[in-house]
């Protein structure tokens, strides 16, 4: 059952987000996502009906924002577009360290691979220590403000790259960035933590994973031990070489999380061990923490401090998302 408080922040923050980019076509949601928000409204309302079961994957909308003036683009480029995918998390941040929402910078053709991942660089959260005072406040802000910060840092990254851009791709105005499919098979990389307890931390990596190029969907799981569950895309009957791609890009990952997010952190506490490997059908749709969800114990077995888990709990979930097994092979003596 969601905790009635939190789904109605959440759906505050996507009414104000409705508010803030109101143009036509500006921020938009697929027909699903419109039907959980209407089944959540009318929950809250009666409270009669079971809640619906999407609210456990959180909520995909699309951010397109167009020409401004003060982007300061090269003159040739006609309607320039950047189109931002945001995912509000199940469970949204209220000062307690709930989950902060994903940000992913979809590539347009106007921009090369390499200016694409320098202005998506800029949604992440700055490295402990490299921040303004304005970004450190950010770091307590709510979620509305927790989004339009990382869009106004994707505006300056913008303007600064403005005089360098390469224009070399043909800009396709008329042409909306499809969505990008979502491929049926994965690499998926199982991680053990020897501890995963400070909030913060858990949120970056989830925010990491979801910037990321290509994005990462799976899982976080707080405790003693912590569980990170990765999930890199592949084409349906990978190559060898396709395969080791998806690795190189996992590693990418994991040295983009020590060096920034865990920046603060000695070396000597950054251990993290794959404990399994498989290339599969995939799991998962998005990257999210299921510290506090109902699968896997609730909010009972979210404590900042023990973070002690349901392992059982855990173990019939993946049971039931056709992932038995690996659980045990994964915590080894540390699964009873």
């Amino acid at each position: 059952m969601p905790d009635a408080a939190l789904l109605e922040q959440q759906l505050g923050t996507l009414e104000l987000l409705r508010a803030v980019y109101c143009a036509e076509g500006e921020l938009t949601l697929e027909a699903d996502t419109e039907r959980v928000v209407s089944e959540a409204e009318r929950w809250l309302a009666s409270r009669a009906s079971p809640p619906p079961a999407q609210l456990a994957s959180g909520l995909p909308l699309l951010l397109t924002l167009r020409t401004e003036d003060n982007w300061q683009l090269p003159t040739s480029l006609t309607g320039p577009e950047l189109q931002v995918d945001i995912f509000l998390p199940p469970c949204p941040f209220s000062g307690s360290g709930h989950e902060r929402p994903g940000l992913r910078l979809r590539q347009p053709a106007w921009l090369s691979r390499a200016e694409h991942d320098q202005l998506a660089a800029s949604l992440l959260p700055p490295a402990q220590g490299e921040g303004s005072a304005e970004d450190e406040d950010e770091v307590d802000s709510d979620d509305l403000t927790y989004i339009m910060s990382s869009i106004d840092r994707l505006h300056s990254a913008l303007r600064s790259l403005a005089p360098t851009l390469s224009l070399s791709p043909t800009p396709t105005a008329d042409l909306p960035t499809p969505p990008v499919p979502l491929s049926p098979t994965v690499l998926r990389t199982w991680h053990h933590l020897p501890s995963l307890s400070t909030r913060s931390k858990r949120a970056e990596l989830v925010t990491y994973a979801t910037s990321h190029t290509p994005a990462l969907t799976g899982f976080v799981l707080a405790g003693k031990p912590g569980l990170v569950v990765l999930e890199h895309p592949l084409p349906p009957s990978p190559s060898p070489s396709e395969i080791a791609s998806a690795s190189t890009s996992l590693d990418s990952y994991w040295s983009t999380i020590k060096s920034h997010s865990w920046a603060d952190i000695p070396s000597s506490h950054k251990k993290v061990s794959e404990r399994l490997r498989e290339v599969a059908p995939r799991a998962w749709r998005a990257m999210s923490e299921v510290t506090r969800s109902e699968e896997v114990g609730g909010p009972r077995m979210a404590g900042e401090k023990a973070n002690r888990q349901d392992v059982a709990s855990v173990g019939r979930w993946l049971d039931g998302l056709g992932l038995g097994g690996r659980l045990e092979r994964v915590l080894g003596a540390e699964w009873r």
